[in-house]
């Protein structure tokens, strides 16, 4: 089993990604 530690980096970086690529749907939705 993974490190606690390790396990959240992971998740951290992964929310990022997924924020990022939500972040550049919604811009592109709106035409900005």
């Amino acid at each position: 089993m993974a490190n606690p530690t390790s396990l959240v980096l992971v998740l951290n970086r992964f929310g990022m990604v997924f924020s990022a690529v939500w972040y550049g749907r919604c811009l592109q939705s709106f035409d900005l």
